[in-house]
């Protein structure tokens, strides 16, 4: 039986946002405490969840960031709302999610990483590109194979490409709706995804921040599963000075 989780605060899904919008404009600590004119360790603190955020350094971490207090502020509530709406749901019954990556130590953290967060999901792991498809179409070993309903994707696989696999996809009309999420070292653009709907993300080399992004991934992406009526949030493309 799943323990029921506290609810889940503004204060500490504003740290989760602040710190996974400064990973998307890939700017480090040190950039951000000192455009912000914080301390580093503050903002570590910050984005740890164990520091005082006052609305002041709200303020400063908003500019550094490239954002506003407001949106912020907007996209910690909708953070908060989703984790809280997948709690409950998750408590109801289980999700599938298909994991294909070849890489040992990233297969240990994205399944640890989820297990940890989301008690009830359960993970499949393929380690080889022709395997992944032969799962995906239902052959062989697989006919019976439950269907995912979350598929993340790593693109250097062995036998075959996680590209050559997104094109496959494609050519037979998607998956029916179920989201597929690419994790790659290589930059996605440079790698030439196409694909309007997927979504793809490059994988930090600090393993932490890299189990942070597999909980929000995961996380956004379970809750609009599990029927949530909160939007997938994101803030702002960053802007462009001038």
């Amino acid at each position: 039986m799943t323990e029921a989780k506290e609810p889940v605060s503004l204060m500490d899904a504003l740290s989760k946002v602040l710190r996974r919008r400064r990973q998307q404009l890939g700017y480090s600590q040190d950039k951000v405490a000192k455009v912000a004119g914080l301390h580093r360790t503050y903002l570590s603190e910050i984005e740890s969840g164990t520091g005082n955020l006052t609305l002041a350094s709200l303020e400063r971490l908003s500019t550094a960031l490239e954002s506003s207090a407001s949106e912020l502020l907007k996209a910690a509530e909708d953070e908060r709302l989703s984790r809280s709406q997948f709690g409950q749901a998750l408590a109801a019954g289980g999700f599938n999610i298909l994991l294909v990556e070849d890489n040992q130590a990233d297969v240990y953290l994205i399944s640890r990483t989820i297990r940890q967060s989301f008690a009830t999901a359960r993970i499949c792991v393929i380690e080889d590109g022709a395997e992944a498809l032969a799962y995906l179409r239902r052959q062989g070993a697989y006919a019976e194979a439950p269907v995912p309903q979350l598929i993340l994707l790593d693109l250097n696989l062995p036998r075959k490409k996680g590209q050559e696999i997104l094109e496959e996809i494609n050519a037979q009309g998607g998956l029916a709706g179920v989201p597929l999420i690419v994790l790659t070292t290589s930059n996605p653009k440079a790698a030439g995804l196409g694909f309007a709907e997927i979504r793809a993300f490059t994988k930090p080399a600090d393993p932490d921040e890299f189990a942070g992004l597999v909980r929000t991934i995961v996380g956004q992406e379970l809750a609009a599963i599990a029927g949530s009526s909160a939007d997938r949030h994101h803030l702002p493309a960053p802007r462009k000075p001038g």
